[in-house]
């Protein structure tokens, strides 16, 4: 998928997310080398930005988070996840999920 596919894409879930009630912002989307392997070295990843790249390193990748009492949630609820997962599979034709990162949307679940 390129970066204008997935930019097409991505448009498209978040404006679902919208009109259904949800408040999503953006964060995380195109990450350095350097910042991948720190996220990396703290745990908040699998892959370390050079031997095992993230999507996130070609703009391929974000993190998307609800707004809830004017503050960013960190965690989805469960059922929310799997709702707003499952439609990004289905619109980007992704296979699979991070599941241990709810807030998690890329190209290939990388």
């Amino acid at each position: 998928m390129t970066r204008r596919e997935f930019t097409d894409k991505i448009t498209q879930l978040l404006r679902e997310m919208i009109d259904a009630g949800d408040e999503p912002i953006i964060d995380y989307a195109l990450r350095s080398a350097e910042e991948q392997n720190r996220l990396y070295r703290m745990g908040a990843s699998k892959c370390n930005g050079y031997t095992n790249k993230s999507r996130h390193n070609v703009g391929l990748a974000l993190d998307i988070y609800l707004v809830k009492d004017d503050k960013a949630q960190y965690s989805w609820e469960f059922s929310k996840a799997i709702k707003w997962h499952n439609r990004w599979m289905e619109i980007s034709g992704s296979k699979e999920w991070i599941h241990w990162d709810s807030c998690h949307f890329s190209s290939d679940g990388r």
